[in-house]
């Protein structure tokens, strides 16, 4: 008989993943529960390899959520800067939002009381990979 391979599932490990693929995955989770529990925007600002800065933002403040590129149409509660790779290791839970701020792995723009909610979205979108 002819030997199959299992599918390759995306992986949060595979360090191929873009912070794209990771911000879009975000959409499957978004839902009216998780808005109550967070109440909050968030707007990411990644800092490329070549410099080039994509934004990305998660508006967890009404309805069932909103994600995407650019800005959110509210102002954000708090803009998180950091590198890819500093962003896909959050996701992970490799470092934790704070302790990444504290680092410096991460620079915080706003209440930066609303990153430790994240904590609960990072790790749905983990659930998703």
């Amino acid at each position: 008989p002819p030997v199959t391979t299992p599918p390759v599932t995306p992986s949060l490990n595979n360090a191929n993943l873009s912070a794209e693929e990771i911000i879009m995955a975000v959409e499957n989770i978004l839902s009216e529960q998780l808005v109550k529990q967070v109440r909050a925007c968030y707007q990411f600002r990644l800092v490329l390899p070549r410099k080039e800065i994509k934004e990305y933002y998660l508006d967890l403040t009404q309805g069932k959520g909103k994600v995407g590129h650019g800005t959110p149409d509210c102002k954000p509660d708090v803009i998180l800067e950091m590198s890819e790779m500093n962003f896909k290791r959050l996701i992970r839970g490799d470092i934790k939002p704070v302790t990444a701020y504290m680092t410096r792995k991460v620079h915080l723009y706003g209440d930066i009381s609303a990153t430790v909610k994240l904590d609960e979205v990072f790790k749905r979108i983990v659930q998703q990979f």
